[in-house]
């Protein structure tokens, strides 16, 4: 179904506002502490690292070990089993934001294909892209702090979520109107009743909010760029949100909630 062009250009006009409020944030944050100006030479950039933090340990390993597991037994096993249904249908809101948002089938699976490109960049960018740099730019030590940081918020977010959703068992938006229809095969696919929280969206939450944590604390690129980095970040994961409820993969409140569950393990 098409939405009414008022609707789109209401949107359009809404996420410019957020990206450019969010990129001024970001920005804003970054220059609040500026890096006091020398009259010597000046000197290599320098991350804060508070003393009272801690690096690496046994701690983050085992989570992450037993996080991993939990993944791994997620996606090999428990992924192809159908939850069986506990929960279909609208609450509070959703029935009016999904007919406010919803478009057609083929807009929506270009949305859908961009939401998954932009899950992988927002998952992958704390570790492929941050802890080379750290290593490159501030030594080895630092590098491994991040990645043992990315480590147990990324494996964690999707232990978490994975567990949520079948224990949930609620039907996404277009399972439930099948359902309505009196459709016999709406439940056919594994993921028909894994609405609940929405997966993408709380891993990228967690992703992105571990991003703008390391950046805004740690000040790895310095001047302006980390709060710039966040705004991005972040910036990408509303959009990402937004597109799987166009698409109809989820309702709102889905989303909420994964974004919730997803910013708490990321900080």
């Amino acid at each position: 179904r098409d939405p009414p062009r008022d609707v789109l250009t209401a949107m359009a006009r809404w996420c410019t506002a957020v990206i450019a409020a969010v990129a001024l944030v970001g920005v804003s944050v970054a220059q609040a502490e500026p890096t006091p100006i020398s009259t010597t030479t000046p000197k290599k950039h320098q991350v804060h690292w508070d003393p009272a933090w801690s690096h690496a340990n046994a701690w983050d390993y085992t989570v992450t070990g037993i996080a991993l597991t939990a993944a791994v037994l997620e996606l090999t096993y428990f992924q192809n089993i159908n939850p069986p249904l506990r929960w279909s249908g609208p609450i509070l809101f959703d029935s009016g934001v999904r007919d406010a948002m919803r478009v057609d089938t083929k807009t929506g699976s270009a949305l859908e294909t961009t939401a998954w490109v932009l899950w992988g960049l927002q998952f992958a960018y704390p570790t492929v892209g941050d802890v080379p740099f750290a290593w490159a730019r501030h030594g080895k030590q630092l590098a491994w702090d991040l990645l043992w940081q990315d480590a147990v918020t990324l494996s964690l977010a999707g232990a978490v979520d994975g567990m949520l959703r079948d224990f949930a068992g609620r039907a996404r938006p277009d399972i439930y109107e099948c359902l309505q229809a009196g459709g016999t095969h709406c439940l056919d696919s594994p993921e028909a009743t894994r609405s609940f929280p929405g997966g993408h969206f709380a891993n990228s939450t967690a992703a992105s909010v571990l991003t703008c944590t390391q950046h805004l604390y740690m000040r790895l690129y310095g001047g302006p760029w980390d709060g710039l980095t966040c705004a991005l970040t972040l910036t990408s994961n509303v959009t990402l949100g937004v597109f799987r409820i166009m698409s109809d993969n989820h309702w709102v409140t889905d989303q909420i909630v994964g974004g919730a569950i997803g910013g708490l393990i990321g900080f």
